[in-house]
């Protein structure tokens, strides 16, 4: 009877972000960065209030989430 051999396991990196993928997390960072500074500078302007954090932030997010995941895959061309 022979051993069994052991298969050579190698440590399993993490998948690669995509340029596109990074590119949003920037754009995540500094629209909320961006935003916090526009409410500690100017914190008597509700409507500017009203119309960027609750009407225009979120729509970006969901903005940047969809055009910062799809594509994932870079192309095989390199263009």
């Amino acid at each position: 009877m022979q051993p069994v051999p052991i298969p050579d396991h190698k440590p399993s990196s993490p998948p690669k972000l995509s340029r596109r993928a990074w590119l949003s997390l920037v754009f995540f960072v500094v629209l909320t960065v961006t935003s916090l500074t526009a409410a500690w500078f100017w914190p008597d302007a509700t409507w500017m209030h009203f119309a960027w954090v609750a009407q225009a932030v979120p729509v970006l997010y969901v903005l940047l989430m969809w055009w910062g995941s799809t594509d994932m895959q870079e192309p095989e061309d390199g263009i």
